[in-house]
């Protein structure tokens, strides 16, 4: 591996890439929060789409996605985030992709909080470069760490290391992403609105442009469960991903041979409805759901062994939400990983118009099956709440949370 030093550039070879920010720090310190920005020759985003970070995994053309992990030794905690890139697939218009570092606003802290922080850089075809960021004295709680950038149809990268004032949400509108206002004042009721009976109508305004929302809850033993209200109608289409460590681990295999495997979870869920239906909606029987009807939860596909950077996704139908009385959204290890520990693996909701909230397994159990967390109607409220409850079969778990079905053996 070759180190390099602040403001050093380094020309690259290969088409895929892995780019990865690793931060070591002390238990009371802030989280850390990764994210990728695709600027073109302006200095700026083409679109929200460019900005890749914990609430979008993916760029517009698939040519960056992310992924996050975490870590808690013994002594400290720490974590880190990689990112897939596919240098051909890049938009031509594309001049840099910066990586980026930030602490949450909320927490007022600035980087020096953090023991390590380091952004690594490896090929397909065996580049593998480091950069060891100083932040001892870093006042800032955000920094640009380092960027990919073409210079003559030649792709390099720069060790930047640049603080930055502020948090994501300045970082973010420096590079051009439109930042939901969560602050903004309310708009007048209707009824409250004085109006002339002299003067003509306002012509109608067009629909503000969408915005970036950067707000994240992150469930934990202290915050287990969150409500959400509806806003408008229904609550829109709701998704559930999950996302896991895509490295390969050493398993054993006939006459103890060793081979190495990828990881392999499958998202799935357990549901109860209001009119009394329940079931199961899982890659295992192909039992994959339905998103237009009963039971209104559909299951993506199951395709996760490197190839498929964002994990695997389900889609509630939050029109249809009155009808649905549970859901236990539960993992399992099909294949690859001994202990929970270590798949890295975290569940993020994402709902319109709300905060993403995430829950991250962190047990170390060695059973098949994690209950990662319950959604449940509560007078029309979504509410969602931690579980991280091992069981050795989905049976198990469904006896524990009442559901009551009859299992049999399935296969994908």
């Amino acid at each position: 591996m070759t180190a390099l030093v602040q403001g050093q550039n380094t020309a690259l070879s290969g088409t895929a890439f892995t780019v990865k920010v690793i931060w070591r720090c002390d238990p009371q310190s802030p989280e850390i929060d990764v994210s990728a920005f695709m600027l073109e020759a302006s200095g700026k985003v083409s679109g929200d789409e460019d900005m890749i970070f914990y609430g979008q995994s993916a760029s517009r053309d698939g040519s960056v996605s992310i992924n996050t992990g975490s870590s808690s030794p013994a002594v400290s905690t720490g974590g880190d985030t990689q990112f897939a890139v596919d240098l051909p697939i890049v938009s031509t218009s594309v001049e840099r992709i910066a990586f980026t570092a930030t602490t949450p606003a909320a927490t007022s802290q600035s980087l020096s909080a953090i023991n390590s922080l380091s952004i690594r850089v490896s090929s397909d075809s065996g580049d593998d470069f480091s950069f060891e960021i100083d932040t001892r004295s870093s006042a800032e709680a955000a920094m640009i760490l380092g960027e990919l950038y073409r210079r003559n149809d030649q792709w390099k990268f720069r060790a930047v290391g640049q603080g930055f004032e502020g948090g994501l949400a300045p970082l973010a509108e420096h590079f051009g992403v439109e930042v939901d206002d969560a602050g903004a004042e309310p708009t007048p009721a209707a009824g409250n609105v004085q109006t002339s009976t002299s003067a003509p109508p306002a012509p109608a305004s067009a629909p503000p442009a969408p915005t970036i929302n950067l707000d994240k809850i992150s469930l934990s033993k202290n915050k287990p469960s969150v409500s959400l209200e509806k806003r408008g109608a229904s609550l829109g289409e709701v998704r559930v991903n999950l996302n896991w460590n895509q490295s390969k681990v050493m398993t054993k295999g006939f006459f103890g041979i060793q081979k190495e495997k990828a990881i392999d979870l499958d998202l799935s869920c357990l549901f109860a409805l209001n009119d009394g239906g329940k079931g199961a909606v899982q890659a295992l029987g192909h039992n994959f759901g339905a998103y237009e009807q009963a039971p209104w939860i559909h299951l993506q596909g199951d395709d996760r062994t490197g190839g498929v950077s964002d994990g695997e996704w389900l889609r509630i139908n939050g029109a249809q939400w009155s009808n649905i009385k549970k859901i236990v959204i539960f993992a399992l290890i099909y294949e690859g990983v001994p202990n929970w520990a270590s798949t890295d693996g975290v569940v993020t909701l994402h709902v319109p118009d709300h905060p993403l909230i995430e829950s991250r397994m962190d047990g170390e159990s060695n059973s098949r099956v994690c209950a990662v967390a319950v959604l449940e109607n509560d007078s029309g409220r979504l509410k969602m709440t931690q579980e991280n409850k091992y069981f050795k079969s989905a049976k198990e778990l469904d006896e524990h949370y009442g559901i009551g079905l009859a299992w049999t053996a399935g296969r994908k």
